[in-house]
């Protein structure tokens, strides 16, 4: 589904985003992940994190977006995913085509 043509539905849509909320998961499981894995860092060698990085920012993003979607927010422009798409590629050089090729709707593809 392309992201920004749903924005503009869910803005207008209250059955839209409904279909956003029963696929979600309440955001009070996804707490305390971070500092969990961050106890970690000191013993793991720098590619392990900057690929663990890479991979919550794939995630944040995607729970990031359906949030939008849940909301009705159309502002595309509240989040940078050029940022994300940085990160991505620094962890992954050798996906790098692939993101520039897809962009990213298509991170989560990644995730493996």
């Amino acid at each position: 589904m392309k992201f920004e043509p749903s924005l503009k539905e869910a803005a207008k849509n209250p059955r839209f985003r409904q279909m956003f909320d029963a696929w979600s998961t309440p955001m009070e499981q996804l707490k305390g992940i971070y500092p969990e894995a961050s106890k970690a860092r000191p013993y793991l060698p720098d590619m392990a994190w900057a690929l663990f990085s890479a991979y919550q920012a794939a995630l944040i993003f995607a729970v990031v977006r359906l949030q939008m979607l849940k909301a009705g927010l159309d502002a595309p422009e509240a989040i940078d995913a050029g940022v994300v798409t940085k990160l991505i590629t620094t962890a992954l050089p050798h996906r790098a085509d692939y993101v520039a090729k897809y962009g990213p709707g298509a991170f989560h593809h990644l995730l493996d």
